[in-house]
């Protein structure tokens, strides 16, 4: 799978091979706005980094899984040592390069977005949303509603390459981690994608909650 997909890419079924990138490629979020883009709603222009790309980088930083089975066996009830475990790995995570091709294709996938997808013109930095979409939220049986991080207005190439990682970093949070724990998900099977998208600058904004019977 690519480090990076158009987020209209996104959601199932939307390869044009057939095969779809769902939840468990770029996360609920990148899923979610993947298939409203395709619908037809005005979703701000923008790239999934997928879960492709968090597993390379947490591939050359924990190749042996071992601070994530640290995480694993850590007691929900035990605050202060999920504390001191996860502020370990975050700053790992944070302050670690990525690797050379998931950069390359981030700073493409931002490049484009400057351009408007057109590559012969001057590249334009704008300013992007760099969101969290991991592949446990907004599931049936876990929520995880602002447990990972979002960052706004992130201008530049090297900025928005350091927020993908600090997106990264938030998926071990100490509130998301002893959520986790309180629900017994195992963290071999917890990733994270990002959605980046272009700003926009709104009238007004607001929240619809839908009830479905």
């Amino acid at each position: 799978m690519s480090f990076v997909v158009p987020l209209a890419e996104a959601g199932s079924g939307a390869a044009s091979s057939g095969a779809g990138l769902g939840v468990a490629d770029v996360g609920g979020k990148g899923a979610s706005l993947g298939e409203l883009a395709r619908a037809g709603v005005a979703v701000p222009p923008g790239f999934v980094v997928t879960v492709a790309a968090f597993t390379a980088a947490m591939t050359a930083l924990d190749p042996d899984c071992a601070l994530r089975a640290e995480i694993e066996a850590l007691p929900a009830s035990d605050l202060s040592a999920i504390a001191t475990v996860t502020a370990r790995f975050r700053a790992l995570i944070a302050g670690a390069p990525l690797p050379g091709p998931v950069a390359s294709s981030i700073a493409e996938g931002y490049g484009r977005l400057g351009t408007g997808g057109r590559p012969e013109e001057i590249l334009i930095e704008i300013d992007v949303a760099v969101r969290s979409s991991a592949t446990v939220e907004d599931s049936a049986d876990a929520s995880f509603a602002g447990l990972q991080d979002t960052y706004l207005g992130i201008r530049g190439t090297e900025s928005v390459l350091e927020h993908v990682r600090r997106c990264w970093a938030s998926l071990y949070n100490d509130e998301s981690v002893a959520y986790r724990r309180r629900l017994g998900l195992p963290e071999a099977g917890v990733s994270m994608a990002v959605v980046v998208q272009t700003m926009v600058a709104p009238r007004a904004a607001g929240v619809m909650f839908t009830g479905h019977r």
